[in-house]
């Protein structure tokens, strides 16, 4: 433990033993805190410089289709090419604004077209999941179109089987009946070749001669048109089928090709939906290109319009309306008379002759340390001390030294701890 921290805790100790029970008055010397709260330049996704002569390496967005710009290894390191412009300051030095009042604008010129790119590229997005939709409707009307043309295939299919098997029927019906009429025809022939030379021939077997030559004629041109019609019918019936499993293998490719735009059209949504992303961030991104106040209170420091500044710079120093607190450095010998909740006497040269300042003592360190040089104290800078904290009821010119009379160590006062 060190030698300075057991000490101050001896000294704690014995101050409880004691009960705190004094009321002896501890002057001291301390500083009045400067506070301030700083709003700083945000970090916004500006172009960067790229310092690595064309050597960085590109990528392009899978979505847009966009080359992303090329950040160089060395900018990403040192930090370096990540300034932003203020473009416009609204307030002045030694205003007093309150909390939520704009204060400052960073030029967001560039996050307007990042926006606008953005915007761009989401309608782009989302026009796609139209195109697929009526791509994905227009299958469904061509899977109708072949089922009508397949139809109408199966039904001449049909018939032209029918037609087939009913002329391969009936040929060896027409050969049969065509036997028949050359036998009738023949035997007509016969008997009036059989008659005696010159004698007339009868009627009945002249008609008769004239009607079996007829039949023969029709019969052996119908016999004709069928030989003629089976090979025809035969081919057709092969072209047929062909052209009904060519209509299946359509329907086939239909279907993958509209599962496909089905899963295409899915992603299409999905990347409609990202693609809200990059305008949500820019929209961010200009909002917080505006800076305001966090707290009320008086502009102290400001940066000047045009200023290139880093991010985390400070763009404007406000010093805010609450009571001050004020810094002092109490040896261990000191600190042993002293608890949280004491209270104290402030005076400084710049308050009327004898007047004085109310303070509560709240806050006491846990540990001793060596007092910075620029802090006034009685204690030499070489010595240990503890850091102890006060607060006034008003508002103390910061940084200035003030003097405290410690009204000692009260019954219920708390331990020396950090709260």
């Amino acid at each position: 433990m060190n030698r300075a921290v057991a000490v101050v805790a001896m000294a704690a100790t014995v101050l409880g033993l004691t009960g705190c029970g004094s009321d002896s008055t501890l002057r001291v010397t301390g500083n009045v805190d400067t506070d301030v709260d700083i709003v700083a330049m945000p970090a916004l996704a500006v172009p960067t410089v790229n310092l690595d002569a064309g050597f960085a390496t590109t990528s392009v967005d899978p979505v847009t289709g966009r080359q992303t710009q090329a950040t160089g290894t060395v900018a990403a390191s040192y930090g370096l090419g990540s300034t932003a412009t203020l473009s416009r300051v609204a307030v002045a030095l030694g205003d007093h604004v309150s909390v939520g009042q704009p204060l400052a604008w960073v030029d967001a010129t560039s996050l307007d077209a990042q926006r606008d790119a953005a915007t761009a590229d989401a309608a782009v997005a989302a026009s796609q999941v139209g195109v697929l939709q009526a791509a994905i409707e227009d299958t469904y009307d061509k899977e109708h179109d072949l089922a009508d043309a397949r139809r109408k295939v199966t039904d001449a299919i049909h018939q032209l089987s029918s037609t087939q098997s009913t002329l391969r029927k009936t040929r060896p019906q027409l050969r049969d009946k065509l036997s028949q009429v050359e036998d009738g025809l023949s035997a007509v022939e016969q008997a009036i070749a059989s008659l005696p030379p010159g004698a007339p021939v009868p009627p009945e077997l002249a008609a008769k001669q004239q009607q079996l030559s007829a039949a023969r004629s029709q019969l052996k041109a119908g016999l004709k048109k069928i030989d003629t019609a089976l090979p025809k019918l035969a081919s057709g019936l092969k072209k047929a089928r062909s052209g009904l499993a060519s209509l299946d293998d359509a329907k086939a490719r239909l279907l993958d090709g509209r599962a496909t735009l089905t899963d295409l059209h899915e992603l299409a949504g999905i990347s409609a939906d990202t693609m809200q992303v990059p305008i949500t961030l820019a929209s961010v991104q200009i909002e917080l290109a505006g800076l305001v106040a966090p707290t009320a209170g008086v502009v102290v420091a400001l940066a000047q319009p045009g200023e290139q500044l880093a991010a985390g710079a400070a763009a404007v120093t406000i010093r805010p309306d609450r009571p001050s607190r004020l810094s002092v450095w109490l040896s261990p010998d000191q600190l042993a008379g002293v608890c949280l909740g004491d209270a104290a006497d402030v005076q400084a040269d710049w308050l009327a002759d004898g007047s004085t300042l109310p303070a509560t003592l709240t806050r006491i360190a846990t540990r001793a340390d060596y007092p910075p040089s620029s802090t006034t104290t009685d204690e030499v800078h070489l010595t240990r001390a503890v850091l102890v904290e006060f607060t006034a009821t008003d508002q103390l010119p910061a940084g200035s030294p003030v003097e405290l009379s410690i009204h000692g160590c009260h019954q219920a006062a708390n331990s020396p701890t950090d709260r």
